[in-house]
């Protein structure tokens, strides 16, 4: 049961990651793709 609570939480953290992800690194990246080119 304490694996079934706390699957969900691991996926929302593994989500909220992998947003600040996208949201913070890879404007960064494209930015300096922009640059380069």
């Amino acid at each position: 049961m304490k694996q079934a609570v706390r699957a969900p939480i691991w996926l929302d953290q593994i989500g909220a990651l992998t947003v600040c992800f996208n949201t913070h690194i890879c404007p960064k990246t494209v930015s300096r793709f922009s640059y380069a080119l």
